[in-house]
Order: structure tokens, then sequence, then C-alpha cells
């Protein structure tokens, strides 16, 4: 994340006075969705390539994420305003993060259960009967020498292990349909494209670099 983020983040402050925010906001916003969507695949399967190569993508997004959000938050404020609207964003971007990791804990505690009951009917031959896994894997664990309780505690702890990581994909995934609303609701704002007064510019530059470091 650091590699790709860090040399980002000149060019965006470079971009967000030539061009159009809303476009640079609406394509990092997909960008974070790309890559929800892609870590939202992961099983129990999956190898350290399956987190590391979008975590990487997700540097570039992260890079891209303060800088344009806050031009465009401020842009077309009177220039006495603008420091008191930095921290009025700081304030909000904090608690909407704070809210956002509570939101996504409460998905993986409600959806893991949900999931655990889920492979247990779909393994277990309850909805297709002529499809019992957990009794034939009941079988071979019996063969290795476990006794029915202890098996009963593995397939147990095989099923909760794969519900939250089913969980967390269900959180993810959510977080990837939000981005997505976000990325159309970006266009309602005002275009940048209009230039400001040289002070103007200068006071916006100060109150991004301000909420860039909050």
């Amino acid at each position: 994340m650091i590699l790709l983020s860090v040399p980002l983040v000149a060019i965006i402050h470079e971009l967000c006075r030539k061009l159009d925010v809303r476009l640079i906001c609406c394509l990092n916003v997909l960008g974070f969705a790309a890559t929800m969507f892609w870590i939202g695949q992961f099983d129990k399967n999956g190898y350290f390539d399956s987190i590391a190569l979008p975590m990487r993508f997700f540097g570039l997004s992260l890079a891209a994420f303060f800088t344009p959000l806050s031009a465009l938050a401020i842009h077309g404020l009177p220039a006495s305003r603008l420091i008191r609207a930095a921290e009025e964003l700081t304030l909000l971007r904090t608690c909407a993060g704070a809210f956002g990791i509570a939101l996504q804990a409460v998905v993986i505690f409600r959806r893991t259960p949900f999931h655990q009951l889920d492979l247990a009917d779909h393994l277990g031959g309850r909805r297709f009967a002529s499809l019992d896994l957990l009794s034939q894997f009941s079988d071979r664990l019996h063969a290795l020498g476990f006794s029915a309780n202890m098996a009963r505690s593995q397939m147990g702890l095989l099923i909760r292990q794969q519900a939250t990581l089913l969980g967390l994909n269900d959180a993810l995934l959510l977080g990837t349909y939000v981005f997505v609303a976000l990325a159309a609701f970006i266009w309602f704002a005002q275009s940048t494209v209009a230039l400001t007064n040289r002070i103007e510019g200068l006071r916006e530059a100060e109150a991004e670099e301000m909420m860039g470091q909050g």
C-alpha cells in the first residue's frame, strides 16, 4: 500500500488543480469498490497473494481519497470559511470512519451465524439428501482415531471458521455496493473546473493540507 500510495499523493494534488475533481473522486471510489469486491471473494483455501495483490491497488485508491474529496467539499466556499470547513470535514471524516468500522463489525456478527447454519444444512445432507459431506468427514475422523465428540468439535470448528470468512466477505461486498452508490452521488456536486482567484486557491491548498494530515 505504501509503495504505490506515497508517490501518487503529489500527483493527485496537481491533478486536482487541472481536472474536474468529480472525475478523480468517481474513479477513486470505483477503485475502492473493485478492491473490496476482489478481496470479498477470499475463502479459507486462499493464498497470500489473494490479499497482498488487491491491497496494492487499495493503496492507489487510498492515496487519491482524501485530497480530491476535500477539494470537492470546500470548493466554492468563501476564503473566510475554508479553514473552519476543513476542521468540520476532518471531524465528520473521523466519525464516518468509526461508524463504517462499527457497521462492518455488525455485518460480520450478524452474517456469521447465518452462514454457519447454512453450511451445516448444505453439507450435512439437510438440503440435498445425496450430499452428506459431514458424515463422510466424520467417518474419516473416526478412522483416524477421533472419538465422536472430538469429531463433532472438529467439524464445528471448521464450519465456524468458514462462516466467519463468509461473514467478512459479506461486509466487504456491502462496502462495494456503498462505494458504487457514492460514485454516482459524487456527480451531484458542483463542478470544480471553474477557476478561483489566487488567494482562494492558496487558502484551499492550506485547508486540503490540513485535512490530509488529519
